[in-house]
């Protein structure tokens, strides 16, 4: 298998067990369950596709700008609205946007850090068994998913310096 596709593969992992951590707390209704999960499958589906459509350009822009307003109104007119849940919510949408519109390896750290993030959010809503499943998951596959997603930054970073002293080298002559 390729570094990137196994890279991807495991990044993915993180990400849908720290979804699946917060669902198993329990403490979201159907309705925001079912978003969650078919956004989380929407978004491993389409992957680069988006990118194919350059009116698509600024996607991720403007789905965060649309959940962002979707939450402050539920905030101000929703009077059963708990702060914590709406915060954890948004922490979610913004995990499947970034899965969605991912570039690079810094989309695939913040893809980590926000499935840690989840997981966090799930030992405080609640544990029990399905939340104990997720995390021994995470444990399993997070350190695998931070070393290569170190070194698909170190080849990036080297990518872009070779492609600088080229221009460079080019521009002396």
């Amino acid at each position: 298998m390729r570094f990137g596709l196994v890279h991807r593969i495991m990044t993915d992992a993180l990400a849908v067990l720290g979804i699946l951590a917060l669902l198993a707390s329990g403490q979201f209704g159907a309705w925001v369950s079912g978003t969650l999960i078919a956004g989380l499958v929407a978004a491993l589906v389409i992957r680069d596709a988006w990118e194919r459509y350059p009116a698509l350009k600024h996607f991720d822009v403007i789905a965060v700008l649309g959940v962002v307003s979707l939450q402050i109104g539920r905030l101000m007119f929703d009077a059963n609205a708990n702060v914590l849940d709406v915060l954890i919510e948004f922490a979610a949408a913004l995990q499947i946007i970034r899965l969605a519109t991912r570039k690079g390896a810094a989309h695939d750290q913040q893809v980590i850090v926000l499935a840690l993030l989840h997981l966090i959010s799930g030992t405080v809503l609640g544990g029990g068994l399905g939340y104990g499943l997720c995390f021994l998951g995470v444990v399993i596959v997070a350190p695998g998913a931070l070393v290569l997603s170190h070194l698909r930054r170190e080849v990036e970073g080297n990518h872009r310096q070779g492609r600088h002293d080229e221009a460079a080298a080019d521009n002396r002559y």
